[in-house]
């Protein structure tokens, strides 16, 4: 992975160990890097505002309203400052997506860690980001989607359509494949 490919690395390394801090000391159950940012680690970079982090809330938090004012006030105590849905940390916008369907669950389940820097995180398999690209159907999504499968790196092909087909999401995948051509 090209650790240059992203905003400031320093910066992003910096986030990254806010977040591992926040699943030790019991903010979050797990996290992944999702969206824009996670398909960078795959393919080249392109402009992106934002840091997607799908989350899994300590359990007590699940059925809260709003089940990410713990995360926001642990981390506005330690300095960072909210910016609407977003917290800046060390001048990058994070977004914090609870995983809360089935899909979004299992892509983090299945989430791999690679290292970044001398840091260890988490981000979503090509396949996963894919189906949840797939799922969300936004011209920008479609437009990652190319990127990945541009790429050619290597997909699971056989477990991406196992994943589209639980998820029924196969009729989007084919809309996007014809479109693709």
């Amino acid at each position: 992975m090209n650790e240059s490919r992203f905003m400031n690395s320093d910066s992003f390394e910096k986030v990254i160990q806010v977040l591992n801090g926040l699943e030790n000391q019991g903010y979050l159950r797990s996290y992944a890097i999702a969206g824009a940012m996670a398909t960078m680690f795959y393919t080249e970079a392109f402009y992106t505002e934002d840091l997607d982090i799908l989350i899994l809330v300590p359990t007590e938090r699940e059925e809260s309203l709003n089940p990410l004012s713990d995360i926001y006030d642990f981390l506005k105590k330690q300095g960072h400052k909210e910016d609407r849905e977003y917290i800046r940390i060390d001048g990058i916008l994070v977004q914090f997506l609870v995983a809360s369907e089935p899909l979004f669950k299992e892509a983090l389940k299945n989430a791999i860690e690679p290292p970044y820097g001398q840091t260890k995180t988490r981000i979503l398999t090509h396949e996963y980001l894919l189906a949840l690209m797939a799922k969300a159907g936004r011209p920008k999504d479609f437009l990652k989607m190319n990127y990945l499968l541009d790429e050619k790196i290597d997909i699971d092909r056989k477990a991406l359509d196992n994943i589209l087909l639980r998820h029924e999401l196969m009729e989007r995948w084919a809309r996007f494949e014809k479109n693709r051509q």
